[in-house]
């Protein structure tokens, strides 16, 4: 997965103390698409964020050690196959949900107030955000099997964080 583009999405941040950024992890940008300016963040700034950090992730492990874990997209999502299992059986099976960062606000800019190059990247974000419950199929390169689709988990369902 080295190769892929890493999603990102809006977000404000809501932590109590400032925090840094690094450099040489850069650049990073601003909701509106701008290069930002300074490498500090403070309570109420709004930026874009890797949308694992901020939407979560899900992986699914072997529980029995056999095969390498599946990493299957952002935020709370199953295999069509699993969507009716309890949240005790999905863990059985070796789903782990890891939540977002909790310092920070996922956001939805408001378009009138954009321009229209910020415009046209929300509305990319939006798609993207759209496409994790319409993923083609995921395939495993060692059997060439195709997997079935994830499908987003009810949010009634809630997971612990490792």
């Amino acid at each position: 997965m080295a190769n892929k583009a890493i999603q990102k999405v809006p977000a404000r941040y809501i932590g109590h103390h400032r925090i840094g950024l690094i450099a040489g992890q850069g650049p990073f940008y601003n909701t509106d698409g701008t290069i930002r300016a300074k490498l500090t963040i403070e309570r109420g700034d709004e930026l874009l964020m890797p949308a694992e950090e901020i939407l979560g992730y899900t992986v699914l492990e072997d529980p029995h050690s056999n095969n390498n874990p599946l990493h299957l997209d952002v935020g709370r999502v199953v295999l069509p196959e699993d969507v009716n299992k309890s949240l005790e059986e999905l863990a059985a099976i070796g789903y782990r949900f890891n939540m977002g960062r909790q310092d920070f606000m996922p956001l939805i800019v408001d378009e009138q107030q954009s321009s229209s190059s910020a415009q046209q990247e929300q509305q990319s974000q939006q798609e993207t955000m759209q496409d994790l419950v319409t993923l083609p199929p995921l395939t495993i390169n060692a059997s060439q099997e195709e997997m079935p689709v994830p499908v987003e988990v009810p949010a009634q369902a809630e997971s612990e964080q490792d």
